[in-house]
C-alpha cells in the first residue's frame, strides 16, 4: 500500500550513473577492502537485484547498500581460508537466477553519503531508512530455503569507532567465532525464515511512510 503522504526518500534499483558513483566511493573509501569489477564484469551486470539506492524527494542520492548470494558450501570455504577475499567476490557469488534462491546473504556495504560528516537526528534517520530499504530488498526478492537463510556481514571500523557493529547489533546480529580471511569477525543471523524477514520489515513499519519502495521482484 503507498503511503497516504507524500514520501520523504524513494528506494529503488540504481541507474547506470549511480553505479559509477557508488564504484567510485567504494575505491575511495574502502581502499584495499573494495570489492571491484572481474575483468571488466561489474557484479551489477551478473546480478543487478541485490543493490539498492535511496534518493530524496528532490532527487539526490543519500547512499546504497548491497548484498552478495553464495552457497553454504561456498561460504565456509571462505571463512575457512580456503578462498581468497578477492576470489571469493569475483568469480564465486551466485548470479541471478540462481542468486534469488541462494542459501547465505553476505551483506557488503550499508554506505551512506556524508556519515563522517553528519551525524543528527535526520542523517540517523537516513540510515535508518538505508536499512529498512536492504530488508525490504532482501525479503522482496530471496526465496528463502526451507532450512533457512544465514544472512552475514561485519562491522568496517573506520578508525574511530566501530559503528558498524553497532548496527549489527543494533538490527540482531551476534557475533560468530567465524572470520574472513583477512581476520574479519563475522556477525550473523543464521537459519532465518522468511516469516522472521517479514517480522523484522514489520517492525520498522513506520519507515514506510518515509520511503517509497519502487523495486519488484523479477518474474
Amino acid at each position: 500500500m503507498r503511503p497516504s503522504s507524500k514520501p520523504q526518500f524513494v528506494a529503488k534499483l540504481p541507474n547506470e550513473e549511480q553505479i559509477a558513483e557508488i564504484d567510485r566511493v567504494a575505491r575511495e573509501y574502502f581502499t584495499d577492502a573494495a570489492i571491484t569489477e572481474d575483468g571488466g564484469v561489474s557484479p551489477y551486470d551478473q546480478d543487478p537485484f541485490s543493490n539498492i539506492v535511496v534518493e530524496r524527494a528532490d532527487g539526490t542520492t543519500i547512499g546504497f547498500s548491497d548484498y552478495y548470494c553464495f552457497t553454504r558450501d561456498t561460504f565456509t570455504a571462505y571463512t575457512n581460508g580456503a578462498l581468497s577475499m578477492d576470489d571469493m567476490f569475483s568469480s564465486h557469488y551466485l548470479t541471478h537466477p540462481d542468486a534469488r534462491h541462494a542459501e547465505v546473504v553476505y551483506i557488503s556495504t550499508v554506505f551512506r553519503y556524508g556519515f563522517d560528516k553528519e551525524q543528527g537526528i535526520d542523517a540517523k534517520r537516513e540510515t535508518k531508512v538505508l536499512l529498512w530499504s536492504l530488508a525490504h530488498l532482501i525479503g522482496t526478492m530471496q526465496t528463502v530455503p526451507r532450512s533457512g537463510l544465514d544472512i552475514y556481514s561485519y562491522g568496517f571500523f573506520d578508525g574511530k569507532r566501530n559503528r558498524g557493529e553497532k548496527l549489527l547489533r543494533y538490527f540482531g546480529f551476534q557475533k560468530t567465532d567465524q572470520a574472513d580471511p583477512d581476520g574479519n569477525v563475522l556477525w550473523a543471523q543464521h537459519l532465518v525464515t522468511a516469516e522472521q524477514i517479514a517480522a523484522a520489515q514489520a517492525r520498522y513499519r513506520h519507515i514506510e511512510s518515509l520511503c517509497e519502495f519502487q523495486v519488484r521482484a523479477p518474474s
